[in-house]
């Protein structure tokens, strides 16, 4: 599969929205470099689908504009979470 890193696409996403997608690349980001071994070799690691599917490349842009997108707009990465009720649960059946 051949992908066209020459388009961008603009997406509108809500605040949780956007913490997912934060919370998931923030993740894969870090096990970027879990297929390779301390010596160099390559071994499966983590993350094998999103390493050979899409390249690591891929995580790196999505990972560095959703930090920023979420760097400039909000002061705590908690105002992207769902908010707490009164007991201080969050509550998914927000909206």
């Amino acid at each position: 599969m051949t992908y066209d890193n020459s388009k961008e696409v603009t997406i509108r996403l809500s605040k949780r929205e956007l913490g997912l997608l934060n919370h998931i690349t923030s993740g894969l980001y870090r096990r970027i470099d879990s297929d390779v071994t301390e010596w160099g070799s390559s071994c499966t690691g983590h993350d094998v689908i999103e390493h050979d599917n899409f390249g690591k490349d891929a995580i790196l842009g999505l990972y560095k504009e959703a930090k920023n997108a979420v760097d400039s707009f909000y002061t705590d990465e908690n105002e992207l979470q769902l908010p707490k009720d009164s007991r201080g649960n969050r509550n998914p059946n927000w909206y």
